[in-house]
């Protein structure tokens, strides 16, 4: 990791990116290691965990590529695609050119609310029924679109057909190890994306950039975890590294963020949700706490289905 960030300057946009590239790489090394048997079963463990992190990672790099070469991130393309199952090409049609521009309003085939039987924004879809199909939708739906497009194909293809000759051989060497360490982390990746999309805009009103999204401030969705948290300010600037989420929530969203929508727990609280129980407690940490002096933009007026100008 220290030679990563170390060549920051002149290699990664930011030298902070460093960490994000060193665990993909890592989670690629394992899922490979483990394929030919080199690692052991217990090993699984820590990968899955890093799966959590891998899933933001390609998230960071599809809105604001962390290279600043475009080799380098066409190679990176290949190894978060090898990890997630998700060609990055299509991950940023699924997640840029849908998800943000319609934001989870009827249009949006990645959200709850695009199925019969949805009303926008109230009631979602089922919980489970959203984590099952959110997959094989996705693919449906994208693939298609970027396969008539010739420079969308090529770039379909140039994260894909890698990945698809490197498992072939893994799978010849040892399939049942290919199928707990590459097979098994696709299907949790399956599961996490539109998972961590439910957590995110749980519960929202969709009123204003300030209701669009919750605000996450647990440990594990700020610094650690590149920031995620923050996650109505980055639809907000989508185009914004993530080191610069804390300052931009707090100058331009903080002040006008309901505090229902501020979590530290959104998982707990899910869980509270299906057992019937009633809501923890809204976060009293002060997301307000990184303060520039400038003072916060108002929330805009009306539905926000989308935010359709902010991409």
């Amino acid at each position: 990791m220290a030679i990563v960030r170390a060549a920051g300057g002149k290699l990664l946009r930011k030298g902070s990116d460093g960490a994000g590239v060193a665990i993909a790489l890592l989670t690629a090394g394992m899922m490979i290691l483990g394929a030919t048997g080199v690692l052991p079963l217990w090993s699984l463990a820590l990968l899955l965990v890093l799966l959590r992190w891998d899933g933001i990672i390609q998230h960071n790099h599809t809105h604001l590529s962390v290279f600043q070469r475009p080799l380098p991130n066409r190679v990176f393309d290949v190894v978060l695609t090898f990890v997630s199952a998700v060609p990055q090409r299509m991950y940023r049609y699924i997640h840029v050119e849908v998800h943000h521009r319609f934001l989870n309003g009827p249009q949006d085939w990645t959200g709850p609310f695009s199925h019969a039987g949805s009303s926008f924004p109230d009631t979602p879809m089922p919980f489970w029924r959203y984590c099952v199909t959110f997959t094989p939708r996705g693919w449906m739906r994208s693939v298609p679109p970027l396969w008539s497009n010739p420079r969308d194909r090529r770039a379909l293809l140039g994260c894909s057909v890698p990945v698809v000759v490197l498992v072939a051989v893994l799978v010849v060497n040892s399939p049942m190890d290919t199928a707990l360490f590459v097979l098994l982390p696709w299907v949790a990746t399956a599961f996490f994306l539109p998972f961590s999309n439910w957590l995110q805009h749980e519960g929202c009103s969709y009123e204003s950039p300030s209701t669009s999204a919750n605000v996450n401030m647990g440990l594990l969705s700020r610094a650690v975890g590149f920031n995620i948290g923050y996650h109505s300010v980055h639809h907000l600037r989508p185009a914004a590294h993530w080191s610069r989420l804390p300052d931009l929530h707090a100058r331009l969203l903080a002040a006008s963020v309901p505090s229902a929508r501020v979590r530290t727990s959104p998982f707990l609280d899910l869980l509270r949700a299906h057992l019937g129980l009633p809501p923890g407690r809204p976060s009293t940490l002060d997301h307000e706490s990184v303060d520039s002096g400038s003072s916060p933009a108002p929330p805009a007026e009306g539905r926000c289905p989308g935010m359709a100008a902010v991409r």
